[in-house]
């Protein structure tokens, strides 16, 4: 689901469309999120911005959509928060865009580019390998 919103630029060769695959995360309606302090982010490349996750080297490209998610994610707004946004600026119900949002979510956290902040206040952070 996460490839509706960004391209997966890591790894050789050719960016591949439709590579991200989420790690299977519930996500309450109130979990709310951090840019991973290891994140770069570009402001600018073509309808969206670029991500780079420095020790990983793990680079994603975010189209507009996933760009405005990541935005979202600066300010501080929960799940919740993001969809009820994100209904109101694009023609979608709220149920499709919390699962591509969820789907997207679960894919940056799976890349390290954003941290749970539910997760890390409990200690319930998941390991992660910085190269995997």
């Amino acid at each position: 689901m996460a490839g509706l919103f960004s391209l997966d630029l890591g790894g050789a060769g050719r960016p591949r469309l439709g590579t991200c695959r989420p790690v299977p995360r519930t996500f309450i309606d109130s979990a709310r999120f951090r840019v991973d302090p290891g994140t770069r982010v570009t402001t600018h490349w073509r309808d969206g911005c670029l991500l780079m996750h420095v020790e990983s080297l793990r680079t994603c490209a975010l189209n507009a959509v996933g760009s405005r998610v990541w935005s979202l994610v600066e300010e501080g707004c929960t799940l919740d928060e993001m969809v009820g946004v994100l209904a109101e600026e694009y023609e979608a119900t709220a149920s499709l865009i919390k699962v591509g949002v969820r789907g997207f979510l679960s894919d940056l956290l799976s890349k390290g580019f954003i941290v749970d902040v539910d997760a890390e206040s409990t200690g319930r952070l998941p390991r992660r390998s910085l190269r995997g």
